[in-house]
């Protein structure tokens, strides 16, 4: 079986178990032909709760596409690649609460933009954590925090224990400080309570001027050593009454909730992926003092 079992490519493979994996790399646009399968109807063969993704899915497709007719009739245009980026631009703009017809300015940080999203989609509650990431690849996160991105913590604890990799421990100990902060500081209730955003930046770190020159000098041509790899790990949370429509819309979510069931069931007695235990494990340690960026 797969590690990442949560991606995409697995997933679609997950549907029929039965076919045989080719040794090579799975062919790309597994979205693509399930895109196509939704265009032809949702076959009943599939489970209920596969039914019902498939069908919301289809639903918010015929949705867009009326809503794309309507905003080119309106500016009198064809539609085409560029009526659908402005589409998408003027939608982004609503959805940071500004009319794309005002004179009003934008918020210029693109994280301020974010958050300005955050409030009007789902509630003011909202806390953001970084924590430094040395001598490690950024590359290394990014499939990990795509697959937590969107979740609630404890689907998200379950993710991160399925990866079963030793970069987890990297992921999974910043998400139960952010947990731990956002339960102290800002009273979120944490089953409700979903990783909003998880990015890495590379090279982002805030270094000490200690760490700098006891590491960052150089040693002549002989002895000289490389700059330390540095990385930035940036973890939004928030605490809303409904999950993120792009989850709810995805046609591959059930075959990945059914396997955060399934480990869910293998670790029953684990106390490490049960969020109210681990908000009291670690927070009767000391606290881990945060990057202030």
């Amino acid at each position: 079986m797969s590690k990442r079992f949560f991606s995409s490519t697995s997933a679609a493979q997950a549907i029929k178990p039965n076919v045989a994996r080719a040794h090579g790399p799975t062919r790309p646009r597994v979205y693509a032909k399930m895109q196509n399968a939704l265009a032809k109807g949702v076959p009943n063969s599939l489970p209920l709760d596969a039914q019902q993704a498939m069908e919301q899915a289809r639903e918010k497709a015929v949705e867009r596409k009326e809503a794309l007719k309507k905003f080119a009739l309106a500016h009198d245009r064809q539609l085409g690649v560029g009526l659908t980026r402005a589409f998408d631009a003027a939608e982004t703009l609503r959805r940071e609460g500004v009319d794309p017809l005002s004179v009003t300015p934008r918020l210029k940080h693109p994280h301020d933009r974010f958050l300005q999203r955050l409030k009007n989609d789902g509630g003011d509650k909202i806390i953001t954590t970084r924590s430094n990431v040395l001598h490690t690849m950024h590359s290394r996160f990014v499939p990990l925090l795509n697959d937590i991105r969107g979740l609630p913590l404890q689907d998200a604890l379950l993710t991160l224990a399925w990866h079963r990799k030793r970069i987890t421990s990297k992921v999974s100990k910043p998400l139960e400080n952010a947990l731990v902060k956002a339960k102290l500081e800002g009273n979120f209730d944490l089953e409700k309570t979903y990783v909003a955003d998880a990015f890495i930046k590379p090279n982002g770190a805030v270094l000490s001027t200690q760490f700098r020159k006891r590491f960052l000098k150089g040693r002549g041509r002989y002895g000289s050593t490389q700059h330390a790899i540095t990385a930035m790990l940036e973890l939004t949370l928030q605490e809303r009454e409904k999950p993120f429509a792009r989850k709810v819309a995805d046609p591959l979510e059930w075959v990945r909730a059914r396997l955060r069931a399934r480990v869910g069931d293998m670790k029953k007695g684990d106390a490490s992926l049960k969020v109210q235990d681990v908000f009291e494990r670690v927070s009767s340690k000391k606290v881990v003092k945060e990057v202030f960026c």
